[in-house]
């Protein structure tokens, strides 16, 4: 079987926000639709049983403004390219396929980058 995958670009998300004080704050970013089929645009309760969150991490928050950056490439949430079926079999038909169970367990709960 085949499965075709979605590539994209690695991107970057600015957020600026206020803190009244000075503080460690978790960040969690989500995606999610902005229309659905028909269209129509979703309003945030509506749309919230679709969101995905694509990231989570910590920031040092400052008393007043602060500017968190950060690239797709850094999220916890995503793997790296993984192997077709084709490059597997073909390192099983060399002896080369080498199945480390440990790791597999912990890519089951993540998402492909290209995704």
């Amino acid at each position: 079987a085949r499965q075709p995958q979605l590539n994209y670009k690695p991107f970057n998300y600015n957020i600026q926000l206020t803190s009244d004080k000075d503080s460690d704050a978790v960040v969690r970013v989500f995606f999610g639709p902005q229309y659905d089929v028909q269209g129509r645009p979703f309003n945030l309760e509506q749309a919230r049983q679709y969101f995905v969150e694509v990231d989570r991490f910590v920031a040092n928050l400052r008393n007043g403004q602060n500017q968190i950056q950060r690239n797709s490439k850094q999220s916890s949430r995503f793997v790296q390219q993984q192997p077709s079926t084709r490059s597997l079999f073909a390192q099983a038909q060399e002896g080369t396929f080498y199945y480390n169970q440990t790791n597999q367990q912990q890519q089951l709960y993540r998402l492909p980058q290209n995704l």
